[in-house]
């Protein structure tokens, strides 16, 4: 343009003009780099002869033109001082396929008395383009096209579904606008525009993808230095025909929305493609919750004021400035869940949009409805959540609404609330984590809140912790004393001794005694050394780990002769067990009920074996069904002279029932022939006793732990 603006003078000489040199201008060949593209020119490289030869002063005023052909070899004489030289072929604003435009622009000076030679190298400077449809295009869509568009200028590149040629246009800022023909409809898009610079070669990659639907766009720049290729997706179903189209999306079949608070309804939105640009978008919105916030019932997108548009954001209603002229526009719903749901007033609209192009061609949409529900939540809360000192296991499903906004609370009084802590969140599903540190038999309330909205908050059921339940006598303290008589036959004398049973009320006992399996009742023989004929398998010991009493139980073998010497005999193995034995010492019912799942049980032993053998140990939790909750069997217990912890943690496999008894069981030795001192003594209730004692294991202080 300042060419063309330019003023023409004529070449000034002689000495009035001041001090001068002569120039000579030497154009190169043409870069002939055009040529390596593989899609054909329309025009070859020209001769360098056919170059426009153009120079200019300091301030603009152009002194020379002529052809190349004139001017090569010539002396050319020119006043001392700054020049510019222009070398061109073509039009420097031509668009088309015969377009090419050549340039070479270049500062030189001219030194007072000289005479110098002012080379220059034209090269294309504009921009040549050229478009490659894919076979996919070719194949699945009667008619295609596309054109390549600087705004600066007013004429564009077309290129036909069979053009083959490349065609030139200015540098600058390029747009590629795609038309396709998709069943039966005219499709369009315009990529966004990108900036291409003189002596750039573009090639536009264009194909459709049938199973996805969009249009690939491929941008390929070569320009002997760089390589740049940009690959841009244009969705098929954003493309209009001649007249507007409007696209909605999020919406069921019978276009309705119903959003919940708290939700992001990303896609939820209005689409308008408009080829020749829109004049107004008008959203109509029937709405008595909008209405009752003062916003408009009818608005025009494209000039509607700034505070219009940050109101109707505000309810989750949004679109962008500067629609005017605009090809491609969108009302955005994703917001819709930053409303706050009232159940006494909840948002609801109806709403529908009309476009009109520049064209004065209009589009009107079906009218779509929005309704706000309010969102819900089922926590799955059982009684067997709940241990004496935690809560375990819970879950919740979220059919409506967003689950990362669910909070679960629980109190003690109604008054504090904690939340629980979430363990993961599996699409609408929530586990939550263990609820720890509570005290046991307390009644706790739990709730829910959304979206920290606590005046909607509802209640989500109630649970109380198991009480932290310790067995009876577990000092084994209590006991009591019986006396027993063994019947000699043919002797004026009987024998009578005591012997020991875990309680003192034996209405409310917990635990009880295999003795009478080794306490027959008669026999013949004198009357000494009697224990080795009959004796008890459990007593009391004074040896006791912190108070007065613990549990003892041995192995201990009789016989029919009283004699101090191995001989004939049965060897009995101690045990004290929870539930009842009979009149022989056999179990004639097992366990106690017991309420609670404690985390771990402990108790102090000490264990004086015979042979290294090893003593038992089991206990069992069941449920009120049956079911075994836990259960540990223990057939190695270790020596030790001293008392000693032993404790064992309780892991549960399962934890959907709750415990209803409790069954624990001690012996001497779990040998399945165990052995024997003849004739050795051992201390029962305080005292020391003699008979044929095997292994000696003592129990004290049984605890249930509660973590």
């Amino acid at each position: 343009m300042m060419i063309s603006c330019a003023k023409e003078t004529v070449t000034v000489t002689g000495d009035s003009a001041g001090p001068m040199g002569e120039v000579t201008i030497a154009l190169a060949s043409v870069d002939g780099h055009q040529n390596a593209l593989p899609v054909k020119s329309a025009v070859e490289g020209p001769d360098a002869g056919d170059f426009k030869i153009e120079i200019f002063n300091a301030e603009g005023v152009r002194l020379y033109r002529d052809t190349y052909a004139n001017s090569e070899n010539k002396k050319i004489p020119l006043n001392a001082g700054e020049y510019r030289l222009l070398a061109s072929h073509g039009k420097a604003l031509g668009v088309g396929f015969d377009a090419i435009y050549f340039a070479a622009d270049r500062n030189f000076t001219v030194r007072p008395q000289t005479a110098e030679t002012i080379e220059a190298t034209a090269r294309m400077a504009n921009v040549k383009v050229a478009v490659d449809f894919g076979k996919n295009l070719d194949t699945y869509y009667a008619g295609h096209y596309a054109r390549v568009k600087n705004p600066q200028v007013q004429d564009y590149l077309q290129f036909d579904q069979d053009e083959t040629r490349a065609g030139y246009i200015p540098a600058g800022d390029l747009t590629l606008e795609v038309y396709a023909n998709v069943d039966g409809t005219w499709k369009y898009y315009k990529a966004p525009a990108k900036t291409y610079s003189p002596n750039d070669f573009v090639t536009f990659n264009v194909d459709i993808d049938p199973r996805q639907g969009d249009l690939t766009v491929g941008i390929k720049i070569d320009d002997t230095e760089d390589l740049v290729e940009e690959e841009i997706k244009v969705p098929s179903a954003y493309a209009p025909g001649d007249a507007p189209v409007i696209v909605f999306s999020g919406f069921d079949g019978s276009r309705n929305l119903n959003f919940t608070e708290a939700v992001d309804y990303q896609g939820t939105q209005a689409d308008f493609v408009v080829e020749a640009g829109i004049a107004s978008c008008v959203l109509d919105i029937t709405s008595d919750y909008l209405s009752a916030k003062g916003l408009p019932a009818s608005v025009d997108l494209v000039t509607a004021e700034e505070s219009v548009r940050t109101q109707f954001a505000e309810y989750g209603i949004r679109w962008n400035g500067g629609l005017d002229g605009a090809r491609i526009g969108s009302l955005d719903l994703s917001g819709l869940g930053k409303n706050v749901y009232d159940p006494e007033n909840p948002f609801s609209a109806s709403l529908s949009l009309t476009v009109t192009d520049k064209a004065e061609k209009k589009a009107v949409s079906e009218v779509y409805a929005l309704t706000q529900v309010p969102p819900q939540i089922s926590v799955d809360i059982h009684d067997y959540n709940a241990f004496a000192r935690r809560i375990e296991g819970l879950t919740a499903n979220v059919p409506v609404g967003n689950p990362a906004a669910y909070e679960l609370q629980y109190s003690s009084d109604n008054s504090v609330w904690v939340s629980v802590p979430v363990k993961s969140v599996d699409g609408q599903n929530i586990s939550y984590d263990v609820i720890s540190g509570l005290e046991p038999a307390t009644g706790y309330s739990f709730r829910t809140v959304y979206n920290g909205n606590e005046a909607s908050a509802q209640t989500a059921g109630a649970l109380t912790t198991e009480q932290a339940l310790q067995v009876g006598n577990s000092g084994f303290e209590e006991w009591t004393e019986s006396s027993f008589t063994y019947d000699i036959k043919l002797s004026a004398s009987d024998f009578t001794y005591t012997w020991y049973q875990p309680w003192t009320d034996a209405s409310s006992a917990w635990w009880d005694v295999n003795s009478k399996v080794s306490m027959p009742s008669s026999g013949v023989g004198g009357v000494t050394n009697m224990h080795v004929k009959s004796c008890h398998t459990a007593s009391y010991s004074t040896d006791s780990y912190e108070k007065s009493r613990s549990a003892h139980i041995y192995s201990v073998k009789v016989g029919s002769l009283a004699v101090d010497v191995g001989g004939s005999g049965t060897v009995y193995v101690g045990e004290i067990f929870i539930g009842k034995s009979d009149d022989k010492g056999n179990h004639s019912s097992d366990g106690h009920s017991f309420g609670s799942r404690p985390d771990a049980f402990s108790f102090f032993y000490k264990y004086q074996p015979v042979n290294d053998e090893k003593f038992y140990f089991k206990l069992e939790l069941k449920s009120a069904d049956g079911t075994v909750l836990y259960s540990v069997e223990e057939s190695n217990g270790p020596s030790s002279s001293d008392w000693k912890k032993y404790e064992i943690p309780f892991n549960y496999g399962s934890i959907n029932k709750k415990a209803a008894s409790i069954f624990i069981s001690f012996k001497s030795s779990s040998a399945s022939n165990p052995s024997v001192n003849n004739a050795s003594k051992l201390e029962v209730a305080g005292s020391d006793i003699k008979a044929h004692f095997g292994s000696s294991l003592r129990i004290d202080d049984l605890e249930m732990i509660y973590k």
